[in-house]
């Protein structure tokens, strides 16, 4: 079986954004803590999420295929 996807968890995520977050490469100054806590609590996270953990999923499978095919 693929490698499973850990689960995402909102307070890792913002506890990184301190040492990885966009204000690194990003000119723009903003509250990213705030803007990523609103983007959670909107209704819009869930099925973009969902489509990203599906993508990830697939992604992960087709990358194991792969391994196994070339081993």
């Amino acid at each position: 079986t693929p490698p499973q996807i850990r689960p995402f968890r909102q307070d890792d995520f913002l506890r990184s954004l301190e040492h990885a977050g966009p204000q690194l490469t990003c000119i723009l100054k903003g509250d990213w803590l705030g803007l990523y806590r609103r983007f959670f609590k909107s209704p819009h996270f869930d099925g973009w999420y969902r489509q990203r953990h599906k993508e990830m999923a697939q992604k992960l499978e087709a990358l194991h295929l792969e391994a196994i095919c070339e081993a």
